[in-house]
């Protein structure tokens, strides 16, 4: 299948276009403060931040208003000469099934306070959960080995703020608070 950016316009939901919209307009209106090698000025090496939020899902029709996904992050910025973060994820899509594993992301300097966007991969560890299903006799769940997501935080006093975060093919949005640790 060739990759084309029609092929992904017509591919997302109403909800995830806006969504792309929003971001591509934000990049384009500060394309002069992009900064790719520095890390973002409340994000700095050794930072570590938490976020818990809850997800609605994008449908056909828009989006829905039932948040029935919870999700818990917790992240360390490397200090490693580039703004790469290492951490976990944990998602509770329903009481007794919880996706969960490592992420690392990488952090784009906007030059804007308190400011933060990210793109990140993350792997699901879903396998150990599935394998804990088959042995109690229940049928395992979908495995997401690999995700691809984008996200923005912005702080509020220096410490704490809110974050807003894409879910796997952007079949969700999680809107959630973000605690700066350190």
């Amino acid at each position: 299948m060739n990759f084309s950016i029609k092929f992904f316009i017509n591919n997302i939901s109403g909800m995830g276009k806006i969504l792309f919209t929003a971001i591509a307009i934000l990049l384009a209106s500060n394309a002069g403060a992009l900064d790719f090698y520095n890390y973002p000025e409340s994000f700095q090496p050794n930072t570590v931040t938490i976020d818990i939020g809850f997800a609605g899902y994008f449908l056909d029709k828009g989006f829905e208003a039932f948040f029935p996904k919870m999700k818990f992050d917790l992240d360390y910025m490397l200090p490693v000469g580039l703004p790469f973060a290492l951490g976990v994820y944990m998602e509770a899509p329903m009481p007794n099934l919880i996706d969960f594993g490592p992420r690392i992301s990488y952090h784009i300097n906007f030059d804007i306070e308190n400011f933060d966007l990210y793109f990140l991969y993350c792997f699901n560890l879903g396998f150990l959960r599935n394998a804990e299903l088959r042995e109690k006799g229940y049928e395992p769940v979908e495995i997401r080995y690999f995700d691809f997501r984008g996200g923005i935080r912005y702080l509020f006093g220096g410490f704490m703020g809110v974050v807003i975060e894409t879910g796997f093919h952007l079949d969700y949005i999680m809107i959630g608070a973000v605690i700066k640790l350190h």
